[in-house]
C-alpha cells in the first residue's frame, strides 16, 4: 500500500482526518469516503475540495473538504 505524502523543508506532513459522511465518486480523480474512515489530507484546494489518501483502501484521489473533520 502506497501513501502520498507532501514533504516540506525536509519533513513529512499529513494531516489526519476522519471522514464525517460517506461520498460516491463522480468523476474517475475523486476518492470514495465512508463514515469514519480516516484520510490523510496532503492539500486544501481553494474550492474546498481536498487532495488525499484513504488509509484504508490506500487510494489517493480528491474528496469535498466539508465530509470530513480533523481527527
Amino acid at each position: 500500500m502506497i501513501f502520498y505524502i507532501r514533504v516540506v523543508n525536509n519533513f513529512i506532513q499529513h494531516i489526519e482526518y476522519r471522514v464525517l459522511y460517506p461520498y460516491e465518486p463522480r468523476q474517475g480523480d475523486e476518492l470514495e469516503l465512508e463514515e469514519n474512515d480516516i484520510v490523510f489530507v496532503v492539500e486544501k484546494c481553494e474550492d474546498g475540495w481536498f487532495i488525499g489518501t484513504s488509509l484504508k483502501s490506500g487510494q489517493f484521489g480528491t474528496f469535498p473538504g466539508n465530509y470530513v473533520v480533523k481527527h
